[in-house]
Formats: structure tokens, C-alpha cells, sequence
């Protein structure tokens, strides 16, 4: 009696006056009438007889139809006549009009009614049997076919309510609760079933009320079946969006596609009033899916309503006018999602998540909303119970953090309340350990989204300070969080916990980007707010603590090799980063002491493991470097053991300088690290930035620039003026120039300016030599005295002075070589020396046989007279002319010039040009956004905090472009270290010209945009005309914090420490972006160009063409001394490179005229520098080859001479294969104007030298240079001076005395007065060598000899040509 049950249920009319047959005949003789009546129409239809012959009136019909009927009635065991039936409907159903008998013609829609009232008697539940429901099945789903089929017909309206309340009545005998078995038919069709009843409901366009409360009362019985609910999610996702499309879409579909899965799909036309109204009524077909019994079913229905959200999100994201606010959507859905996350019902947590999703994603979505408060104050309760929530694997708290990374930077009313409880959260999942940790998402997910809520909480705590918390903020079993400044300690704690046990590399570098946000954030500013890190309170104290426990947690790690290279390289690169607050480090020297020494130790045992990353090699070396040149390097000069570990690691890192140590890591990336480390020490160590600041890393001084000055102020014509400069290479990679200044020259005096040039810089000096005669004659060699048949040390006062001085500084530099290993080779002892010395005297006779005086050296001719002779005296006296493979002439010809100015025109360090653009509300236009000039004062301070502004017009360094006319501004943001230089194109500073061409092309060639959006909705698309790599995004919040948020192309690949998501304060918003653009546009421009384009790279490729094509190599040794003083033809022009003309390179010949000096082959007696540690070739300012002279018929060796360099002096002097570092670090001055240059005056001289002191070098009184009755030194004396020289009006012509000095060189701290005779320890380690052969000087041992002396100025780093 089944229609009886479906007409109880529904109120489906039901006539008594059917089912006869089943109530007269038993079942054999119903299956027999049944089987007859069927196949004979079935046999009719495959004859093509007409039925409607067969069935002229309405009794026929109804008889046949009965008989039909009861088919559906019989057992499934005769499945095939059930299916016959079926057949012969849907064909009667589906067949034309003229085919049809008349009454049915005429009563369609009771026919129908008919044929589904029979139909619907196989929806009742018959067995158990296995074998019989799969048959069941089929039978069901080939019956719902045709009822499917009558869906697309035109029915009556009568007709669809009998048709729906069958439907119903089929689903909820099948589905039902009481009826409901795990293996039912009902199950099974579940899908199939469903699709029909909605697609017949949306069709129908039914609006009766009380068929709507029957489909409602009985929808909630059947949520028990999980196809139910996904039925019903589909329905309501799909009616979502056609409501949507034809409210705010001009030409909106009219039909409705539900889809379930690939096989169930509906494509339903619907009219809109009927959409809107069976949109609504679906919404609710559930009820309150709260309380939905079973777990899997309540995730999906709470599943489709967060499908439902984002329809309405896509509407709101898609900025359509008059798209709804949040408010609109929360009146929706709000009310289940609500209930749902604060009773959080255990083992429904899966579903649960999703409801705690949709409402993070609404207040997300809508943050221009004006929420309602009640919608305010229930979302705010509900993240509350879902962050309270004790287990840290609970769903809904894990989706809460998941959705929520970008939700606090809204700052919506009210949020700040959950911060103490985001705290607590975040910490006791950041303390599980990753590797054991299980919540049901993938650990590495969960652990990034708390460390992007910590990038967005932590600067609240500087903001708010002691801005207290509510009572209940602190959690049982949690400490206690009172105040915003109790945050600090517990996000310090948090980051260094999570860094400790974190296992993902791409959280390892968010850890580590976000370490260096909280210490740009929290560390102190000024000295005033700097607290010690013993302080027992909570607050400020821990950002110091923190660097330190960094820097111990980083080392730990390295060393122990637990990190992958890539998250090294970050941790290094963080390192690097926190130089910029090294000055509020407690203890800094301490801390860059530790850092320098652990990680040299580290290249020491990574450069020994063949299988380490040369990435974290050359990573470490570039760290090294940075700290060394901190703070001028004071903390570097105090920590001597830690400079020559430096050193030390620093060759260990050069092959070339390693051949006798055993077989190292060798790479070239690692080579030119270590290289570009040695150089820094040898170059910029306590001297950067110079006097003439930090944009300025080669001297501007030319060879033209002082040619050209010398033709205008002597009588040299400019056709001869190339005489007076010669070029030298050095160990193939350091090219020297000495240009003679005839006309500072003058009696006693000559004046040479030395220019070098290497991968790093180029370096100006300027010297004069001052001969001051004696009572001896100047001029021509005379005989010495006798000598004694053995030659006694001296042991004069002067001699035992000088002794006695120098004892402690030489056991300084004997501790310190005894440090390097190296003592015995680089140092013999004094007596060493001496006994040495007077056994090779002994052995070559020197006046020991009775000779009283020995040969003067012979001379090479020359044909002409040079005027190259200041410095030629400064070649010998620096070792140049001796040393033939070391220092080799190059050919002076105007191509060699023009390749020198291409070197010269190599920026030193990398350079780096940043885009930053202002966008105001609304602004999406590429014109309007160029177009804005006056902006706010906040802006204003943060592109002042980039850098420091400098004037275009006059600026000396880096300028990306910019026009010294003003035409693009006449100041810009400016910011250099001694590795990088970065200028900012910042739009609002240029002019506006028309449609601001000139901004388009600086700032569109940019690789990194910083864009200040006013309201933060920047479009990434649209400055159209351009594509930068990373745009960098800065959006003021409301309360008055910065949010920073990065749009990364995906094929950069960005090693160092960068935040993708960040908010701060403005203390630390200027130093973070630059750091995070620098860090950006190093990246792309590593991609896009390569190592190799690296600044220098290039300038070593320079100065290796520059080898190749104008070294004078093997020549002989008299066409080498002749080199150095040869006449040049006056066919070679030196200017002429500077006018189109042809390069051509011209022969240097040999000059067979007397010279007014002769050449001397070797220096008298020298002590050459030795490599400190075997260092590779510096950018010296010379390779100093110093003379230790003794005269026949004395009776010692002076003493060695010293090193000592100016305060202001970043490059020491250094030999070919030397760089030397200074022991002690240069006192500190500050940068004052320095004087102009003026002919350098006669150097006093006294009786005795001053004595040698190991403090920090300073400027020598007049009184300190000497000159011994029994010897003479020439002495060198290295100062600042001005960057181009003043000449006199009337040049001098007066030529050096003839007489030929025994010389020894030195440095010395004065500009005006020469140097002291200061210990050898203050620069570098001293050898002594071969002296050679001395021409006698005088027969008169009571004569004095002359003296002379070097000084030079060193010209600073000023503008740049």
C-alpha cells in the first residue's frame, strides 16, 4: 500500500478504485496477466501498430494501464518484466501525438500523473537481500530516467505538485531515519534520487507554502545521508551564483548549473523571481546545521556555506558597483557560523574549522565595512573560545591561525583584545616539536601562518607599551601577559624556541627575516632608552639579550651543519644586516669580536670538508667583511688575534697563495670571496668612509687632470708633457702611474704624484723627496777610507738608542708573528741579521783585504734627456726598478690610455637604483599615480629615512641616471656602504613634465618598486608600461603602524633575510625596506645578469685586457732599467686618447745620452717586505722596497724601517704580494678640510730619531726625523693632502742633486714634516735582503752625508671625473 503511505505523508489524492488485481488474484495469476498484456504491446510497438487503435476509449486505457500498474507490484525475482513495464512507458511517454491513443492526446497531464503514480511503487523498500538491491537498483534508477524525463516536459501546475509530493514520498521511504540501513537502496541511489527531486522542484517554479513545509520537514530527517547534504551544498552554491550574476552582472545566464561530481550535473533554466525565491527557501532546507548529527556531514554542510561566502566575496574582490558590504553577507550566514565557533562541540572540530574560515574571510574581504557591533562583538568571541582552546592539534584553533595571518593588519574594532591570546597560541604550537607534531594540516603550513601572525603582532608591543591587557588575557598554565610591553619577551622566546627545533628551510628563513624585523623593531634607537641586558625587568632589556642568543643560536647551527646552504646563506645574510644597529649592541665590540672569530674558525673547517656549499663559504667571507668594517674597525684593531685570524682565513681561501698546504675546497666563487675579504682588510680597514664621505670610493685625480694643469703653469709644451708619466703593472692586476710635477720641483726637492689602480678603487698619492747637502761635496764618488780588517757592530749612542727603543714593539710583532706560525721564515733575529750581513761582507771583501773603497755601479746610456726624474728616484726608491717580474712597464701609447679610462669609468661597488612611487585612494592610473608631488608629512619622513638626501647637480657618486640639470629632480635619497651604493627615484621629487616620460624610464627600469598606498588596495598591474621583479608595498594603518607586504616575481629567487608580510612601526620602516630592496634587487640582478656582472668582476676583466695588450714582459734586464728613464718620442701623445685618434702603440728605444742621474740597478741596501701570511696582490699605493743603508767604514746597519700610516689613510701601503695590516687601530679623527698642496719644504732633521711606540699611531713632531753622522736614509712619508695640487706662477727648473742616496722608506702620519723611524710592528712583517754594491761617497769619515726624504700627500676621495 504504497501510494496510500506516500498519499498520507504528502496529501497525495489517492483513488480507492485501483489495485484490483492486486487485491483479487494471487501473484501467479497477476504475473501471467501482466506478462501477456505487456509483451503484446511491446510486441505491437516493435510492429509499428498503432496503439491508439488498440486503446480507442478511456476504459481501454485504464484497464491496460492497470495491468501495467500492477507489474511494478510484482517480486523483484521477475526484474525483467519489471523492466519491460518500465520500457513501454517511457516509450508511450516519449511518443509522438499521432501515436497516442485520443483520450490520452487529450488528458496528457492525468496520463502522466498515472504513469509516475505506478512508476513510484518501486521506491519501496523490499529486501535485504544483497543480491536483490543491487537489482533494486537498477530497476529504481532506470524508473528515475523517466521520471527525469517528464521533468523537461510542460506539465500543469497540478501536475508538478503530484509529481513532487511522488518525489517525496520515494526519497523518504528510502531515506528516512527509521528506515535507514547501511546497505539499503536508498543509499545507494541516494545521488541519483536527489538530483531528480531538485531538479523537478527548480523546474516546477512551485511557490505552493505547505508543499514547501512538507519538502522542509522532511529534508532535516534525511541529513543523515552524507549525499544529502552534498546535494544540498551544490544546489545552494550554485543558486548563490545565478543569484549573484543577475544581480550585478549586465548579461547574466538564465540557467542554473549544479554540479556534484563529474557525473552528476544539472543545467536548469530558471526564471528571477523564482531564483531569488528558491534561493532563499534552499538556505534553509537544513536548518541549523549546528546541530547536524553526524561529523562528516556537518563539515560538508558548513563547507558549502563557505562556498556560498566567497560567491559573495568574488563580487565584493571584483569591486562591482554596488556589490554588498560585509554586514549583508554576516545577516546571511553569520548566525550558524557564530554558534557554531563559540560551542566548538568536540569531534566536530573538522567542521567547525570551516565555519571559524568564513568569518575570517568576511572581515577579511570586507575591511571597508563599517561592521555592526553585534557582528563585531560576535566575531570577537568566537576567535576568543576558538584561541582558548587548550589543545594546541584542535581544528578550529589551527584554522583560525591559518585564516587569520591577514586579518590583524585590518585592524579592525576591537582585535587588539586577542593578541595576548594569539600569543599564547602561537606558543604552544611553535614549542611542539615539528617532526612529531600532528593536527590533521600539513606542520610546515601551520607553523608558517603563527610566524605571519608574529610578523604582524610584535610591533604593537612598542606602539602600546604599557597599555594593560583584560583580566583574563593570561591563560592557565601560561605565563602572564599584562601589558603590551610583556609581548616582547614572549615573541623573543618564541622566535629563538622556533629557530631552535624548526626543520622547514622556508620557515628557517621566515624565522630568521623575522628575527631581523624584531630586533630592527624592539632593539633600542638612542642611548637614552638603552638598558642593559642583566636588567632583571621584562620589556626593553630583552631585544639586546635577543641579538646575542641570535647570534649564539646562528653559530651553533653553522657549525654543526644542521641547516641546509640556503638557510646558511640567510642566517649569514641576516648577520650582515644587523651591522646597521651595531652602535646599540650591548658589548658590540665583544659581539663582532665573537661573530668575526667563530666564523673564520668556520670557513677554516668548511674550506677543509670538500662536500660543503661554497654558496656558505662566500657567504661567510662577505659576513666577515662587514663586521670588520664596522664602526671604522676600532673594535678590529683592539683584537689583534681576531685580525690576523681573519687575515689568515682570507688566504687560506686562495689557492694560488696555498700551494705548499694540503689540497683545499677550491672554487672561484669561494677564490674571489676570500680576495674580495683580503682586499678590504688591505684597503678599507678603519677608513671608510673617507673625508670626502661615502659616495666616494676612487680618487677623482687623472693622469689628464695633472698633465694638463702642468702644461698650463710651466713651460712644458703639451706635446712633451707625456713625458713625464710612465705606466707600470703590477703582478698583472694593479696598474701603477708616476707622473713627475716639475713645477713643485726645485732645488733640493722633487715632487711625483703616484696614481694606482686595482678591482677595487683607484688611490692617489702625492710626494716630494727633499736633499738637504752637507759638508761633503755633492757631486761625483770619493774615495773611502780604509776599513778594518773585520767589521765590528757599531755600538754608538745613537746606535744603542735605537736598539733599546724598539726591544718592546719588536716583541709586540714576535708575539704577533708567532701567532701567523711563521716567525722563523718572515723574522730573523737582530744578531740573526747582523751576523748574516757581515759574513756576506766578509765573503765578498768588501774593503776587509785592504781595499779602502769599492767601484761605483756602471751606468746605461741614453741619447736623450729624460725629464721623467722624480719618479724614477720614487721607482728605485720603492723597489720598482728591481723588481723586473713584479713590476713591468706598460706601453705608454693612447690606446693603453683609453683602456685606463674605461677601468676608471668601472663603478667599485654595486650600484643600485630603486623606484618609489606614491598612490592615493583610488588612484589606479598609471599618469595619476607619476603625477603626485604633495604628499603627506609621513611619506615624506619615510623617504627621508631611505638614505640622506644629496644634490643631484653636485653629487660625487652613484647617480642611476638622474640629471645633474635638474630635469629629474634636484635631490634624491642617497645611501652607500663600502660594498653598496643605492640611489632611490623617488617620483614625487621630480618634476612633472608632460605624461612624465622621464619618470617612466627610471623608475620602469627599475627591478625594485616601493609603492606607498594610501588606502592599501594597490593594483600590482597597474603602472602598465613596466614589469619590476618585486614591488615592495607600504599601506598606513589606522593606527598609525606600517604595513609592509611584497609582490616577488616567481623566478627570483631571494637568498637573504626577506619578509613577505610584515607590520612596524616608523622607527623601523625605512631601515626594513631598504634592507628588504637591496636584498630584492641583488636577486633579480643575479638572475637577469649573473655573478659575473658584479662590479669587481668587470674591473678585473679591464685589468686583465690591459695585461695582455701593453705588458712589457721579459724584457731584458737593461731594456728594464732603461724603461723607467728613457726619453719618449715626441710622437707619442698621452693626450691624444682623450680626441678620436687612432690608438696605436709605440716602441720604447733605448737612450744612449748621460743622464743626470745614473741608474742604479739595484738600492744600496734594502729590507723588502714580506707577505704577512702569503697575501694576494693589494690595490697598494706602492710596493715599497726600503733601503737599510751602511757606508763603507761604519761599522752597523741602521735599524729596519717602520710603517705607519695617516688616521685618515683607508689603503696601507703594501708590497706586491704583501697587504699589510695595521696592529693598532688609528685614532680617531674626524674629517676636516684639507689644504692646499704647495711645494713641499725641507725636512728638519735632528740627531736622533724618536723613539718606537705600539700605541695608535700619531702625527710626529718635526723634531722626530734624524739623520746619523755615519749614515743617511731616505725617508717616505705618506699623508693626506687635496685632491688637485696648487702650482706656483713661476715654475722651478733647478735639477736634484746628483749625489746618490743610500735610502730607507717609511710612513708617517704628517702631511708637512717627514716621517719617524717608528718599529716595524706597526704595519707588517720586515725581512732584510742582499745588499747591493754602494758607490763610495767620501774619503772624509767625518763627513756627513746628504739626507733626503720622502713625503706624500694622499689625495682624498673627491669628485668623481
Amino acid at each position: 500500500m504504497f501510494l496510500e503511505w506516500v498519499a498520507q505523508v504528502t496529501g497525495l489524492l489517492h483513488s480507492p478504485d485501483t489495485n484490483i488485481l492486486n487485491t483479487v488474484f494471487p501473484i501467479s495469476v497477476q504475473r501471467t496477466i501482466v506478462s501477456n498484456v505487456v509483451t503484446y504491446f511491446m510486441g505491437s510497438e516493435q510492429n509499428g501498430i498503432n496503439i491508439s487503435l488498440l486503446l480507442p476509449t478511456q476504459a481501454h486505457v485504464f484497464w491496460v494501464m492497470e495491468c501495467i500498474g500492477q507489474g511494478f507490484r510484482l517480486p523483484l525475482i521477475d526484474h525483467n518484466l519489471i523492466t519491460q513495464c518500465i520500457d513501454l512507458y517511457t516509450k508511450w511517454i516519449q511518443s509522438p501525438p499521432e501515436r497516442q491513443p485520443a483520450w490520452i492526446r487529450s488528458n496528457l497531464d492525468a496520463y502522466y500523473v498515472l504513469c509516475l503514480k505506478h512508476l513510484s511503487l518501486l521506491f519501496s523498500n523490499r529486501t535485504k537481500v544483497r543480491e536483490d538491491i543491487q537489482t533494486h537498483v537498477t530497476l529504481s534508477l532506470r524508473a528515475l530516467n523517466t521520471f527525469s524525463i517528464v521533468t523537461k516536459l510542460k506539465l500543469h501546475p497540478e501536475t508538478w505538485e503530484v509529481m513532487l509530493k511522488l518525489l517525496l514520498g520515494m526519497t523518504d521511504s528510502l531515506l528516512c531515519t527509521n528506515n535507514f540501513e547501511e546497505e539499503s537502496c536508498g543509499d545507494l541511489i541516494a545521488d541519483r534520487l536527489l538530483q531528480v527531486l531538485y531538479d523537478a522542484w527548480l523546474t516546477s517554479g512551485n511557490t505552493n507554502v505547505d508543499l514547501w513545509n512538507s519538502f522542509f520537514k522532511l529534508h532535516k530527517n534525511w541529513s543523515t545521508h552524507l549525499a544529502v547534504i552534498t546535494q544540498w551544498a551544490a544546489a545552494c552554491s550554485a543558486l548563490t551564483r545565478s543569484v549573484l550574476a543577475r544581480l550585478y552582472t549586465p548579461n547574466p545566464p538564465t540557467v542554473v548549473h549544479i554540479w556534484v561530481s563529474a557525473t552528476i550535473t544539472s543545467v536548469i533554466d530558471i526564471n528571477d523571481d523564482y531564483v531569488f525565491y528558491v534561493w532563499q527557501r534552499f538556505l534553509h532546507l537544513l536548518g541549523n546545521v549546528v546541530y547536524i548529527p553526524s561529523p562528516n556531514n556537518y563539515r560538508v554542510a558548513m563547507s558549502g556555506i563557505c562556498i556560498c561566502i566567497e560567491d559573495f566575496l568574488q563580487i565584493i574582490q571584483n569591486c562591482t558597483p554596488g556589490a554588498p558590504d560585509g554586514n549583508t553577507i554576516l545577516n546571511i550566514f553569520a548566525g550558524p557560523l557564530f554558534e557554531a565557533v563559540i560551542k566548538n562541540r568536540p569531534g566536530y572540530e573538522e567542521g567547525t574549522s570551516f565555519a571559524i574560515e568564513g568569518l575570517c574571510k568576511i572581515f577579511f574581504n570586507c575591511k571597508r565595512s563599517i561592521f555592526a557591533p553585534k557582528y563585531l562583538a560576535g566575531f570577537i568571541r568566537a576567535a576568543k573560545a576558538a584561541l582558548a582552546t587548550g589543545d594546541a592539534k584542535n581544528m578550529t584553533l589551527i584554522s583560525l591561525l591559518l585564516h587569520s595571518q591577514n586579518l590583524i593588519p585590518t585592524e579592525i574594532t576591537g582585535f587588539k583584545i586577542l593578541i595576548p591570546y594569539y600569543v599564547h597560541a602561537i606558543s604552544r604550537i611553535l614549542k611542539q616539536n615539528p617532526s612529531t607534531f600532528r593536527c590533521g594540516m600539513p606542520v610546515e603550513t601551520v607553523r608558517r601562518a603563527c610566524l605571519n601572525i608574529l610578523c604582524h603582532i610584535m610591533c604593537y608591543a612598542c606602539k602600546y607599551q604599557k597599555t594593560p591587557f583584560p583580566a583574563d588575557s593570561s591563560l592557565e598554565g601560561d605565563s602572564v601577559v599584562e601589558t603590551f610591553y610583556d609581548l616582547e619577551h614572549h615573541i623573543g622566546l618564541m622566535l629563538l624556541t622556533a629557530l631552535d627545533n624548526e626543520i622547514s628551510s622556508s620557515n628557517l628563513k621566515c624565522l630568521l627575516s623575522q628575527s631581523l624585523a624584531f630586533i630592527l623593531e624592539f632593539l633600542p634607537t638612542s642611548e637614552s632608552t638603552k638598558f642593559s641586558i642583566v636588567a632583571p625587568q621584562a620589556g626593553p632589556q630583552v631585544a639586546p639579550l635577543f641579538v646575542w642568543s641570535l647570534l649564539h643560536l646562528i653559530l651553533k647551527n653553522l657549525g654543526a651543519s644542521k641547516w641546509p646552504s640556503d638557510v646558511s646563506c640567510c642566517a649569514l645574510s641576516t648577520l650582515c644586516e644587523i651591522v646597521v644597529k651595531y652602535q646599540y649592541i650591548e658589548r658590540a665590540d665583544q659581539y663582532a669580536q665573537q661573530l668575526v672569530s667563530q666564523l673564520s674558525q668556520l670557513v677554516r673547517s668548511l674550506l677543509d670538508d670538500p662536500s660543503s656549499s661554497e654558496h656558505v663559504v662566500a657567504e661567510s667571507y662577505r659576513c666577515i667583511a662587514t663586521w670588520a668594517m664596522v664602526n671604522d674597525s676600532k673594535w678590529l684593531f683592539a683584537n689583534l688575534r681576531t685580525l690576523s685570524s681573519m687575515v689568515e682565513v682570507a688566504v687560506l681561501g686562495i689557492p694560488s697563495l696555498n700551494k705548499a698546504a694540503p689540497k683545499k675546497k677550491e672554487s672561484p666563487m669561494i677564490t674571489d670571496a676570500a680576495i674580495s675579504t683580503l682586499l678590504c682588510c688591505g684597503n678599507q680597514l678603519g677608513a671608510f668612509p673617507s673625508p670626502a664621505g661615502s659616495e666616494r670610493m676612487s680618487a677623482h685625480v687623472t693622469e689628464e687632470m695633472l698633465l694638463s694643469r702642468i702644461c698650463e703653469t710651466s713651460n712644458i709644451p703639451l706635446e712633451e708633457s707625456n713625458q713625464l708619466v710612465r705606466y707600470f703593472m703590477m703582478d698583472d692586476n694593479i696598474i701603477i702611474s708616476l707622473i713627475d710635477i716639475p713645477s713643485l720641483s726645485s732645488d733640493g726637492v722633487l715632487v711625483s704624484t703616484m696614481i694606482t689602480r686595482d678591482r677595487t678603487a683607484k688611490y692617489v698619492w702625492q710626494g716630494h723627496i727633499s736633499y738637504a747637502t752637507t759638508n761633503a761635496a755633492s757631486s761625483g764618488y770619493k774615495k773611502q777610507p780604509d776599513l778594518p780588517e773585520k767589521l765590528v757592530p757599531r755600538t754608538s749612542e745613537w746606535k744603542q738608542k735605537s736598539l733599546s727603543a724598539t726591544s718592546e714593539q719588536y716583541q709586540q710583532l714576535t708575539s704577533f708573528l708567532e701567532r701567523l706560525d711563521c716567525k722563523e721564515e718572515a723574522v730573523p733575529e737582530i744578531p740573526e741579521i747582523i751576523s748574516r750581513d757581515q759574513a756576506e761582507l766578509e765573503a765578498k771583501s768588501y774593503g776587509l783585504l785592504g781595499k779602502t773603497w769599492a767601484e761605483p755601479p756602471p751606468t746605461f746610456e741614453v741619447t736623450q734627456q729624460s725629464q721623467f726624474r722624480a719618479g724614477r728616484v720614487l721607482a728605485a726608491h720603492l723597489g720598482f726598478v728591481q723588481s723586473q717580474h713584479v713590476v713591468v712597464p706598460l706601453d705608454n701609447s693612447p690606446a693603453l690610455i683609453k683602456s685606463i679610462k674605461q677601468l676608471d669609468q668601472q663603478p667599485e661597488r654595486e650600484c643600485m637604483a630603486i623606484g618609489v612611487v606614491y598612490a592615493k585612494t583610488g588612484q589606479f592610473m598609471e599618469e595619476d599615480i607619476y603625477a603626485n608631488v604633495r604628499l603627506p608629512e609621513d611619506y615624506q619622513k619615510f623617504v627621508s629615512s631611505l638614505g640622506w638626501d644629496i644634490q643631484v647637480a653636485t653629487h660625487n657618486g652613484f647617480l642611476g641616471d638622474l640629471d645633474r640639470r635638474a630635469l629629474t629632480g634636484a635631490t634624491a635619497p642617497y645611501y652607500a656602504n663600502f660594498s653598496t651604493e643605492v640611489i632611490f627615484h623617488v617620483s614625487s621629487k621630480m618634476p612633472n613634465h608632460q605624461q612624465n616620460q622621464h619618470k617612466k624610464r627610471l623608475i620602469g627600469k627599475d627591478y625594485v618598486l616601493i609603492v606607498w598606498s594610501e588606502d592599501g588596495n594597490y593594483d600590482p598591474c597597474c603602472l602598465e608600461s613596466v614589469f619590476h621583479d618585486v614591488k615592495i608595498v607600504i599601506s598606513p594603518l589606522p593606527s598609525g603602524l606600517y604595513r609592509v607586504s611584497t609582490i616577488v616575481n616567481p623566478k627570483i629567487v631571494i637568498p637573504g633575510p626577506f619578509v613577505e608580510d610584515v607590520t612596524v612601526s616608523h622607527f623601523s620602516l625605512g631601515p626594513l625596506v631598504r634592507s628588504l630592496s637591496i636584498t630584492a634587487h641583488r636577486a633579480a640582478q643575479t638572475l637577469y645578469d649573473g655573478a659575473s656582472a658584479k662590479p669587481y668582476f668587470l674591473r678585473q676583466r679591464i685589468l686583465c685586457n690591459i695585461t695582455k695588450a701593453y705588458k712589457k714582459a721579459d724584457l731584458p734586464r737593461n731594456v728594464h732599467f732603461s724603461s723607467f728613464f728613457h726619453q719618449i718620442p715626441t710622437g707619442s701623445k698621452t693626450r691624444e686618447s682623450l680626441s678620436p685618434v687612432p690608438a696605436t702603440r709605440k716602441p720604447h728605444p733605448l737612450s744612449s745620452s748621460t743622464n743626470s742621474l745614473p741608474i742604479i740597478p739595484a738600492a744600496s741596501s734594502t729590507t723588502t717586505s714580506t707577505p704577512l701570511i702569503g697575501s694576494p696582490p693589494s690595490p697598494l699605493s706602492s710596493q715599497l722596497h726600503h733601503s737599510s743603508s751602511f757606508t763603507p767604514g761604519s761599522s752597523g746597519i741602521t735599524s729596519a724601517p717602520s710603517f705607519t700610516t695617516s688616521p685618515h689613510d683607508p689603503h696601507p701601503i703594501t708590497s706586491h704580494n704583501t697587504v699589510f695590516i695595521p696592529l693598532t687601530p688609528p685614532a680617531p679623527t674626524t674629517a676636516a678640510p684639507l689644504p692646499p698642496m704647495s711645494p713641499a719644504p725641507t725636512p728638519p732633521t735632528s740627531t736622533a730619531p724618536a723613539p718606537p711606540t705600539t700605541t695608535a699611531p700619531s702625527p710626529p713632531s718635526s723634531s722626530s726625523s734624524s739623520t746619523s753622522a755615519s749614515s743617511s736614509a731616505t725617508t717616505h712619508s705618506f699623508t693626506r693632502g687635496v685632491p688637485t695640487p696648487t702650482f706656483p706662477a713661476i715654475p722651478s727648473t733647478s735639477p736634484p742633486p746628483t749625489a746618490q742616496n743610500q735610502n730607507s722608506a717609511s710612513l708617517s702620519n704628517n702631511s708637512t714634516t717627514t716621517g719617524t723611524n717608528t718599529a716595524a710592528s706597526s704595519f707588517g712583517r720586515i725581512r732584510s735582503v742582499t745588499p747591493g754594491q754602494i758607490p763610495p761617497q767620501s774619503s772624509n769619515n767625518n763627513n756627513r752625508m746628504s739626507t733626503s726624504a720622502w713625503t706624500f700627500h694622499r689625495s682624498p676621495n673627491s669628485k668623481r671625473t
